[in-house]
């Protein structure tokens, strides 16, 4: 359409691209290992006003619709306690829900331990978003040899039985807490998302393993009008080979970290340390 240098045609195909465009849901994301105590003047610890139960708090209470929370770093018991305490993530009269619950998983054990322990307090998981614990850029969540191949064809064989035992689980409770009765089964979508870096890839995803949608994150850090890179960071990305990652211990939540070498944050760290300031200000205190 920008090429077309015929007026009319251009705003035809203006109108018509406009046209396919229809709103998206707007995911609210929760690392549920950021949940940090906050005390009183008293040196006591406040109820329910830990970092990741007060972001829950602020979505449940928020007048988004059509939306998403996504739990993501593994389960919090803490965090899913309080959940059942909402009831904006109860169901409507048509048995719909305005604000959905999205889990980020590592593989199928995880999904339906999770999903059994938020069925029984009434949650239902609207989705489980496999990511993909070696190929991911960011944080690496490994499983000892089990790769995303494995774990995906796990999840094509028991997806039905996935759904069924959580509904069974979560139908009891629902009816206890709420006094209805679902008759059949919400939508539970299997994603994926972390490694993809080609079409072909994604075609293979969505129809071998019948995944419902899939997420590319990194291949986007090299599209300018999708993410903002400083010149010599893309281009170390781009031609970055198998030795210019590193997995490394940067991050401050324990987890092993997957890391660009040479980048322009990683020489400004250098810098401060030489300067024996501190390596990463985190001026608000949230990873402290």
């Amino acid at each position: 359409m920008i090429l077309t240098e015929n007026v009319v045609e251009r705003r035809k195909q203006e109108r018509y691209l406009k046209s396919q465009l229809s709103a998206g849901s707007i995911d609210v994301n929760i690392m549920t290992k950021v949940d940090r105590n906050h005390i009183n003047k008293s040196g006591e610890v406040i109820s329910d006003a830990s970092d990741a139960v007060s972001a829950l708090r602020g979505y449940a209470q928020s007048e988004l619709t059509n939306s998403s929370v996504i739990f993501s770093a593994g389960m919090n018991p803490r965090l899913y306690n309080y959940l059942e305490s909402l009831n904006a993530f109860d169901p409507d009269e048509n048995f719909e829900f305005a604000k959905r619950v999205i889990v980020k998983v590592s593989d199928y054990r995880s999904a339906l331990i999770q999903g059994k322990y938020l069925a029984k307090k009434g949650i239902w998981v609207s989705e489980f978003r496999i990511e993909s614990g070696l190929n991911c850029g960011g944080h690496a969540f490994a499983t000892d040899g089990y790769l995303l191949g494995p774990i995906l064809e796990e999840f094509k064989s028991k997806q039905q039985e996935l759904k069924d035992t959580i509904f069974e689980i979560y139908k009891s409770a629902i009816n206890k807490k709420l006094d209805i009765d679902f008759s059949e089964v919400p939508e539970l979508r299997i994603t994926v998302q972390g490694g993809i870096g080609a079409a072909e890839e994604d075609t293979l995803l969505r129809n071998h393993f019948n995944i419902a949608s899939t997420g590319w994150g990194t291949p986007f850090l090299l599209v300018p009008e999708a993410t903002t890179v400083d010149e010599h960071t893309l281009h170390l990305l781009s031609a970055a080979g198998e030795n210019d990652i590193e997995l490394s211990n940067n991050s401050p939540l324990g987890v092993r970290f997957h890391y660009l070498k040479g980048t322009t944050a990683d020489i400004e760290k250098k810098q401060r340390i030489m300067k024996v300031s501190r390596v990463a200000p985190a001026l608000k205190n949230i990873l402290h």
